[in-house]
């Protein structure tokens, strides 16, 4: 009985011990497991890697004037080159009236435009600045800086959406605007 006594705490402590813990990479007559890539996972978008896209469109800007806010309606045109290491996005935006006073002189420059890729369930787009003035009506000198922010819209990118944001300076002072804009592929 004694005997038996010492025998079964060894036992188990042998079956235990050749149950194994985690471990290492094969040893112990487990195969380690073989990892193979992913597939290649494709975007939903084809966008390019070279060439330029023409696009034209129109452009809104809710703008501050003297009795509150009006919205000015321009034509933008845009230059997209697909291959340039930077600045890939640039344009201008011309043509622009607002209902109480008809045409505005000036113009609006894009620049410093970079392309964003697609990420996930986010379509790929750009981003740039946008500068210039504006004059007529109440708006009499209207300096415009900010932003212009894009998804493209179809897979194949020929068209792209977005909003415009930023400051206007005039001669009472700094103010804020937003607007939207819209483009299609020439």
């Amino acid at each position: 009985m004694r005997l038996t006594r010492l025998l079964v705490p060894f036992v188990l402590l042998v079956a235990f011990s050749a149950c194994g813990g985690g471990g290492g990479g094969g040893t112990g007559g487990t195969a380690a497991i073989a990892s193979t890539p992913p597939p290649t996972i494709t975007g939903r978008f084809q966008v390019p890697n070279n060439g330029v896209a023409n696009y034209s469109g129109f452009m809104n800007l809710n703008l501050p004037s003297g009795t509150g806010r009006e919205v000015a309606t321009g034509s933008l045109s845009l230059a997209i080159d697909f291959g340039a290491p930077s600045d890939q996005v640039s344009g201008t935006a011309t043509g622009f009236s607002v209902l109480s006073s008809g045409t505005l002189t000036g113009q609006l420059f894009i620049t410093d435009g970079d392309i964003r890729a697609e990420q996930g369930n986010d379509p790929p787009g750009f981003e740039a600045e946008i500068s210039g003035t504006l004059k007529g009506g109440t708006l009499v000198n209207t300096l415009i800086t900010g932003d212009v922010v894009a998804d493209f819209d179809t897979t194949d990118v020929s068209a792209a959406s977005g909003t415009v944001f930023g400051d206007v300076t005039t001669s009472q002072g700094i103010d804020i605007f937003d607007g939207s804009f819209s483009v299609g592929k020439q």
